[in-house]
């Protein structure tokens, strides 16, 4: 798993829960050459863009505050706005 936390102050190489990724682009660029699969995203507002990777499995939803627990209070999706390309986490919707 690679982890990312948009509190967090950079981006450099991390493999560890405590040291997650600043950003989701370098996260899912980091899963995709070290074949790892999923990446778990802290909730908060992420202002970029980025592209999903065949392969790659991405999951908001999570605190890096508390353990990186999924709790059902928290944003589970993410939603991009076309007129502004930000991406900001939606509360959980149900089918």
């Amino acid at each position: 798993m690679v982890f990312v936390d948009v509190q967090n102050k950079s981006d450099k190489p991390r493999w560890l829960a405590s040291k997650p990724f600043k950003s989701i682009q370098k996260a899912i660029k980091i899963a995709k050459v070290a074949h790892k699969h999923i990446v778990l995203v802290s909730t908060g507002e992420y202002k970029e863009a980025f592209t999903v990777e065949d392969g790659i499995s991405i999951y908001g939803g999570y605190s890096a505050s508390k353990g990186w627990k999924r709790m059902g209070t928290f944003p589970k999706f993410l939603e991009r706005s076309i007129q502004t390309d930000l991406v900001w986490a939606l509360p959980e919707k149900t089918c």
